[in-house]
């Protein structure tokens, strides 16, 4: 976590990816795979994606731009698969505006999406020793699919589809409902302030 926090922004809107948006979003990109890094993450896990990654990735992902105070402070890129998955590529906030609630409000924006669409879960891809990123997925509702958990149907259909071998050592699949998503359990939803 970066311990130059800047102030809450004022101002927050969601966008689709821009071209101006690019060289602050893969900014963010390398301050996030130093920081898993510097935290001993897989060395797979710490490779930042670049402008051109970002643009190709817009082909399969609804990317998603969070700005605050008209800058770019983070991204959420998803796609939905069947048979009613929302995955989610990446979520990524810059570290001196984190724990504002910017993460948490990508996710609403894609629950809200999720549920215009009847997908009933999402799943996403973390890497095993990234604190960070697991500690914020498990206050917002999100559980680790265990090897010997029980899934829900949808989920488990949705990994049996991917095949063996596609979920590479080192990164865990955590999974919740779309209901909700973008709130924290236990708190009353946000007030809409943007």
């Amino acid at each position: 976590m970066n311990d130059n926090r800047r102030e809450p922004p004022v101002k927050l809107r969601v966008t689709g990816l821009q071209e101006a948006q690019l060289a602050d979003l893969v900014r963010i990109e390398g301050e996030i795979a130093f920081e898993r890094a510097q935290a001993g993450v897989a060395a797979s896990a710490c490779v930042a994606r670049t402008d051109t990654d970002l643009v190709v990735m817009m082909r399969d992902h609804d990317v998603r731009v969070l700005e605050a105070d008209y800058e770019p402070a983070g991204y959420l890129a998803w796609r939905d698969q069947a048979p009613g998955i929302a995955v989610i590529e990446a979520l990524a906030i810059d570290g001196t505006l984190r724990r504002y609630g910017l993460g948490t409000r990508l996710l609403r924006e894609i629950g809200d999406k999720a549920k215009d669409h009847a997908i009933p879960f999402a799943v996403v891809l973390c890497p095993a020793g990234d604190m960070v990123a697991r500690i914020f997925l498990s206050k917002r509702g999100f559980m680790t699919a265990k090897p010997d958990a029980e899934l829900p149907t949808v989920v488990s259909a949705w990994l049996q589809g991917l095949g063996a071998g596609r979920i590479v050592p080192g990164l865990e699949l955590w999974w919740t409902g779309t209901e909700g998503l973008g709130t924290i359990p236990g708190l009353p939803p946000p007030e809409p302030t943007w």
